[in-house]
């Protein structure tokens, strides 16, 4: 008996619980059915959580996401009153609730997993006035399974009549949503901590002792911390004594953690990791400095980072402080400094006492400055990350930070974003204008701007939370003393690493809360701290007056100082935000971005449905992409008015951003190299489509769809497509274009099961493609049961992002259907054959140059196989037919000499025809000169 599982105010349901589901053979469906008389489970998402995931997801706004809970509830409601049913909260299910388990169990036939402890998201209840009118009707669904039909009438009715009067609420709330939503998020965290952290502080603290024992047992000789007495010696001993002794542990440490240099890594298959000059083009360094990889030093036992808070009274700000810090580590080993530079609170001397942390004090008062240098020269980590003690860290924030010197090999700095408490922008990278003046650029602005949120090469990063190389703290002589006691160092420290070819990087995906002036005040007149702001000024303006000749003059055009290196931008529009995880069009796309970067492109993204995506918004902003979407642009062309004029090349990929916005680009990017990108013909797979199958997928008529194409081909200044086939037709159809074929992109991936070892087919494809699931459909129902006459045990594997329910259909005994998963790498090592049975199509299919790239042999079709120089027999099988098709299969199943030969043949083509060179020289070729 089929059952049926609706998830209530969710995209998709927990992974948890699918993969517990499809292994049980239980169907289910995030749809509301009415019909059958099959039980249901309804889990229902709390409307808290709903709205929140719905406006990261669509830019919906309170309002609008609880009316869309409401009403998905009563819908299911409704569909469901005559079955037998279980009502119950998605949180409840993970948590292990027995009661909720039990009842759901017996009514599916299943046991349902239990999450792992600390693995359920708590989301905290809004405040009923972010609710309005809708908080009543909220709260009478909250039992919905009590309600009478009567109740639930009225309560519909009652929705219905707020709907109607709320249109114009609605546009507003969207517009104001991303601020309210965010402080109540705000408010939230604090609630959390305040709940949590003294019970997860004992557990915390025993780990952090565990890990300082673990470092310090590599090598009790070399790496044990100097005795406290010997300490204030080295402190009180000249600069030179002091540079000697912290080069010799810099050494040591080299030689423990086995340094690398941060020479530019191959482009991945996957988001690719990105060259400093894609941000900012910097001279050549003035030294050669050994700076680590994180992810390499994290598989040691060192410690990669150390976190130093200098300390000056404030004592309940600085507990604060390294309680978020435990709340929110970084998953790599660390270790926590407190110095206290001769605090005159007596509670300051509680701050040793504090689990976990390594704590030192002066015996004089150094100041900012000379505090930061002496908890610099005690750290045990490849890199320090200076943090102000009265600041608050969020969760993955040092993880960002780490990340940012392998996103952007040859990066000297990295600084948070630094929020008020009150959510507002403090600081999103400073600029330096040419009176040596410091902004912090993108204070009091909203926190999720666009414009503050993609990283990007900066003149400095405030000191507050600034993450450094320990290697290129030491070269570049630390903090400078020459402005003691505080104000600069870090501007300072930054144009060093800066002019000497190490960039520096603001990170948005990094958060910091900071208190501004806690510790120095705010008033440069009034406040003897803060007064040294100004007399430094004067100090860095006399060292760097040279330099600062190439900066504007003070409040000069701020959008563009804040780039200033940037002379060349890229604008990319293509349908929705890409996920290079789940097809091969956006992976291409991905590496497009990529290789603009890497050509000194600055890359703006607009997704034509302006829809925001996690977490792969956040993911190209982290790279260094301007993404611009909801709330905070709801027109592309108003975008187009008032920024086109400043892009070189502007590239629409997909025929329905063409046919959308190639006219606006015309009319508004007057200067731009205007790029159509098909990403595949659209015209030659309709046309294949219905040859094939006599009818299109979309509806669409393939003639119609051929002359909008084709006229779009013609009013761009350059064509790309995926595969010279394409590029020969459109020489003979649109011979006076001028075409460019960019193709897909693979680094070396292989893998290391041997043949003998391999069981299993595989097909990947992304399922919104009409080919994909025609040819997994044909795949399981015609070439499956001709296997079965030769290989009865043979399984198939279908796997591919959003999956329409009639591929879940062919699941059985021998036809696993996966959906979406996030790691291939397993399967990839699993299986015998990877299969590419597409009947129609156009361009090159990521799903063979990625088996290929892996050594797993492909049987594929002659369309599959278009753009591919690949040789029948040599390097991959090809066959068209059911029995052509499964015979090559059976071959390949039988045969291992033939299995080793394709293997190693398809990495061949792959590394000499896919590779990153020959994909750069084409798009370099179309970029403007």
């Amino acid at each position: 008996m089929p059952h049926a599982l609706l998830i209530l105010g969710t995209s998709a349901p927990p992974s948890l619980l699918t993969d517990a589901l499809d292994q049980a053979g239980v169907a289910w469906s995030t749809d509301v059915d009415d019909s059958g008389d099959h039980p249901a489970v309804i889990l229902r998402e709390s409307p808290h959580a709903a709205a929140r995931r719905l406006f990261e997801r669509d830019g919906a706004s309170l309002l609008r996401g609880g009316v869309m809970w409401a009403r998905q509830l009563l819908d299911a409601e409704q569909a469901t009153r005559d079955r037998s049913r279980v009502f119950a909260s998605v949180d409840a299910v993970l948590r292990g609730d027995a009661d909720t388990l039990a009842a759901i169990s017996g009514l599916i036939g299943t046991e349902l997993p239990v999450a792992p402890p600390g693995q359920v998201e708590v989301v905290d209840a809004l405040p009923e006035r972010a609710w309005g009118p809708l908080a009543d009707v909220i709260t009478a669904l909250d039992a919905v399974a009590e309600r009478t039909p009567d109740e639930l009438a009225a309560i519909d009715a009652r929705l219905d009549d707020l709907v109607a009067g709320a249109a114009d609420q609605f546009a507003d709330l969207d517009r104001t949503t991303a601020r309210s939503l965010h402080t109540m998020r705000r408010a939230g965290e604090h609630q959390r901590w305040l709940e949590q952290l003294e019970e997860n502080q004992r557990a915390q603290a025993e780990e952090l002792l565990r890990l300082d024992r673990a470092v310090t047992s590599l090598d009790k000789k070399k790496r044990r911390p100097l005795p406290e007495r010997a300490a204030r010696k080295i402190q009180r001993a000249p600069r030179a004594i002091r540079r000697r002794a912290s080069i010799q542990r810099r050494k040591l440490q080299a030689l423990k953690s086995g340094q690398v240099s941060g020479a530019t890594p191959p482009l991945s298959a996957h988001p690719s990791p990105v060259p400093h000059g894609a941000l900012a083009p910097a001279a050549s360094p003035t030294a050669s400095v050994a700076v680590p990889d994180p992810e390499r030093l994290a598989e040691i036992a060192g410690v990669v980072v150390s976190i130093i808070i200098p300390v000056y009274n404030e004592v309940r700000l600085t507990e604060k402080c390294v309680k978020t810090v435990r709340h929110n580590p970084p998953s790599v080993p660390h270790e926590l400094i407190l110095v206290n530079d001769c605090s005159t609170d007596p509670e300051a001397r509680r701050l040793a006492d504090l689990d976990g942390v390594r704590y030192f004090e002066n015996d004089t008062n150094l100041g900012f400055v000379g505090t930061c240098n002496r908890g610099a020269a005690e750290a045990r980590g490849a890199y320090l990350f200076f943090l102000n003690s009265d600041t608050e860290m969020t969760s993955g924030a040092l993880d960002a930070m780490l990340a940012t010197f392998r996103l952007f090999p040859g990066t000297g700095a990295v600084g948070a974003k630094l929020l008020f408490p009150d959510g507002k922008v403090q600081d999103a990278g400073g600029i330096v204008w040419q009176d040596a003046s410091a902004w912090n650029y993108g204070r009091d602005r909203h926190p999720a701007d666009p414009e503050l949120n993609y990283a990007r090469a900066v003149d400095y990063v405030a000191g507050a939370a600034l993450m450094v190389p320990a290697a290129l703290f030491e070269h570049f002589g630390g903090f400078d003393a020459y402005y003691s006691p505080a104000y600069y160092e870090d501007v300072d420290l930054c144009m060093k690493l800066t002019h000497g070819g190490w960039p520096v990087i603001y990170q948005p995906a990094a958060v910091v809360y900071h208190r501004e002036g806690a510790s120095y005040g705010t008033d440069v007149v009034r406040d003897q701290g803060k007064h040294n702001q100004v007399i430094n000024r004067d100090k860095f303006l006399r060292r760097w007056k040279d330099e600062l000749l190439a900066h504007r003059p003070n409040g000069a055009q701020p959008e563009l100082e804040k780039e200033r290196s940037i002379t060349k931008r890229a604008l990319v529009i293509d349908a929705r935000v890409v996920t290079a995880d789940q097809d091969a069009g956006s992976l291409r796309m991905s590496n497009l971005f990529a290789i603009l970067q890497r050509e000194g492109y600055k890359v703006t993204f607009i997704p034509q449905n302006l829809l925001f995506h996690q977490p792969y918004v956040r993911q190209l902003q982290a790279r260094g992409i301007e993404v611009h979407t909801r709330p905070f642009l709801d027109d592309v062309e108003d975008f187009l008015h008032d920024r086109g004029p400043e892009f070189d090349v502007v590239i629409l990929s997909r025929l329905e951003v063409a046919e959308q916005q190639l006219d606006a680009v015309r009319r508004w990017c007057t200067t731009s190299t205007i790029i159509y990108d098909t990403v595949d013909l659209h015209f030659l797979r309709e046309e294949r489509e219905m040859a094939v199958r006599g009818a299109i997928t979309t509806g669409g008529d393939h003639a119609a769809t051929r002359r909008s194409e084709l006229s779009a081909i013609a009013r761009s200044d350059i064509t790309f497509v995926c595969s010279t086939v394409e590029a020969e037709l459109l020489a003979e159809v649109v011979p006076d274009t001028r075409v460019e074929v960019v193709s897909l992109v693979h680094d070396e991936a292989p893998t290391t099961t041997p043949a003998s070892s391999r069981r299993g087919l595989l097909f990947v494809g992304g399922m919104e493609h009409p080919p994909n699931i025609d040819g997994a459909t044909w795949m399981a129902t015609a070439i499956m049961p001709l296997l079965a006459r030769t290989h009865p045990d043979v399984e198939l594997h279908i796997v591919g992002s959003k999956m329409p329910p009639e591929l879940h259909e062919l699941a059985g005994p021998r036809v696993r259907v996966h959906g979406f998963v996030e790691d291939l790498e397993p399967l990839y090592e699993q299986v015998r054959v990877c299969l590419a049975p597409l009947r129609f199509g156009a361009g090159v299919k990521g799903k063979i140059t990625q088996a290929m790239v892996r050594g797993v042999p492909t049987v594929a079709t002659t369309v599959a196989m278009e753009g591919i120089p690949a040789v029948d027999g040599e390097s991959v099988l090809i066959a068209d037919g059911a029995e052509a098709f499964a015979a090559a299969v059976a071959r390949l199943l039988d045969d291992d000499e033939l299995w080793c030969l394709l293997a190693t043949s398809g990495q061949r083509v792959v590394a000499e025809h896919f590779s990153i060179d020959a994909l750069t020289e084409r798009v370099r070729r179309a970029l403007p000169r």
